[in-house]
C-alpha cells in the first residue's frame, strides 16, 4: 500500500483476500482480452469498440458477482455519484460554451494554438535540460494565464472555476491526480 494511505483508502470496499484475488484474476484476463481486441488486424474499429464494450460489461458483471450485497451497494452508489458528476460537468460545459461570443471563441482558439506552438517548440528544443523545460513550461502557463482570464467575463470565469472543480472531483473519484 502506498505510504500515507490507510487500509480503508487502499481497500475502500473492504475486500477479503479471496475477493481481491478473484477481482485481480478477472481484471488480468479482461486486460489480456482487451489488448488482443485492440491489436487485432482483422477487426474494424467499430467491431473493436463493440467487443470492448461487451468485454467491459462482462467484467463488470463478473466483478459484481464477487462482491457482497453491501459492497455492491457501495459500488452502485459510487457509480451513480460519478454519473451525476459527469452530467453536471456536461451541463455546465454546455452552458459555458453557449455563453461565449464568436470573438471569445476565436480569441480562445488563437491563444490555445499559440500556447500549443510554444510547448511544441519547447519539447523539441534539445539544448534544454528537463528542469529548464519544466521551468519554461511553467513560465508559458503563467504568461498565458492573464490572457486566458481576460477572454472570459466574471460569470464565465465562475462557471470555468466550477468546471475545473468538478474535473478535480472526478479525477479524485477515479484515483487520478
Amino acid at each position: 500500500m502506498p505510504s500515507g494511505m490507510s487500509a480503508q483508502q487502499a481497500n475502500p470496499l473492504g475486500l477479503t483476500p479471496a475477493q481481491q484475488t478473484k477481482i485481480l484474476n478477472l481484471r488480468t484476463k479482461a486486460q489480456a482480452k482487451a489488448q488482443a481486441i485492440q491489436t487485432s488486424k482483422t477487426l474494424t474499429r467499430p467491431q473493436q469498440m463493440s467487443q470492448l464494450k461487451a468485454l467491459d460489461a462482462q467484467y463488470q458483471k463478473d466483478s459484481m458477482a464477487v462482491l457482497t450485497p453491501s459492497q455492491r451497494s457501495t459500488v452502485l452508489a459510487k457509480q451513480n455519484e460519478f454519473k451525476a458528476k459527469i452530467a453536471q460537468l456536461k451541463a455546465l460545459t454546455a452552458k459555458l460554451q453557449a455563453s461565449m461570443t464568436p470573438k471569445q471563441n476565436a480569441d480562445l482558439k488563437a491563444l490555445k494554438n499559440a500556447q500549443t506552438a510554444q510547448v511544441q517548440a519547447l519539447i523539441s528544443n534539445k539544448t534544454l535540460t528537463d528542469d529548464q523545460k519544466r521551468s519554461q513550461f511553467q513560465a508559458i502557463q503563467v504568461g498565458n494565464e492573464a490572457k486566458f482570464n481576460a477572454i472570459f467575463t466574471p460569470a464565465q470565469m465562475a462557471m470555468l472555476t466550477q468546471v475545473t472543480s468538478i474535473q478535480a472531483q472526478l479525477r479524485a473519484m477515479t484515483g487520478q491526480q
